[in-house]
């Protein structure tokens, strides 16, 4: 039986090393945003992580503002887990613009119902922004935040985490490159004209 599963996308970084939102960066004249927001349409639940919602005034979906202001992925995360309908969610940061449906579609089937995260991993890296997490780690969460811990990566330490090899499931570690300044930014750009 599929497991249900929402997805969260995380807009509200500070994108701090890239000097402005990178949400509203593009590539082939698509925001990074727009990007992630259609690759997870097939999914019947979706909520966005904001900073601020008046800075994304136009969402097509429902926005899960933080409480805690500047405090990272734990927040964004926590607030996801707080707002979707569904046991599990996909979460995904906007900063991976070729990634695909395909692979959601490929994490998602190795859900067992077992696992309180279940989470990517590259080349031994893991992508903790992009995987499935259960609304029972929100305990979890709440003491990370009332302990002022910032970083996503204790919780797997605490609670039932299962890792997925990207190339286990059969796709290019380009799927998942993050874009965090302007160089990177400008590389793709260019590398995206060559592949159109």
């Amino acid at each position: 039986m599929q497991i249900p599963v929402s997805a969260g996308i995380l807009a509200g970084g500070k994108s701090s090393r890239m000097g402005k939102n990178k949400a509203y960066l593009e590539i082939k004249a698509e925001s990074f945003l727009n990007h992630t927001i259609r690759i997870c349409s097939c999914y019947d639940d979706i909520w966005i992580s904001v900073d601020d919602p008046k800075k994304y005034p136009d969402l097509p979906y429902p926005a899960a503002a933080d409480e805690k202001l500047g405090y990272g992925p734990v927040e964004g995360i926590y607030q996801l887990l707080s707002h979707v309908k569904h046991p599990y969610c996909l979460i995904l940061a906007t900063d991976m613009p070729l990634l695909e449906q395909e692979l959601l579609k490929a994490l998602e089937q190795r859900l067992t119902g077992r696992e309180d995260c279940l989470i990517l991993r590259e080349a031994g890296r893991i992508h903790p922004l992009c995987g499935i997490y259960k609304k029972t780690v929100i305990p979890v969460l709440e003491q990370m935040r009332e302990q002022e811990i910032h970083k996503i990566r204790p919780l797997f330490e605490q609670v039932k985490t299962t890792y997925i090899d990207l190339e286990e499931l059969g796709f290019s570690a380009a799927m998942v490159e993050n874009v965090n300044t302007c160089q990177e930014y400008e590389a793709l750009r260019e590398r995206s004209k060559v592949i159109q």
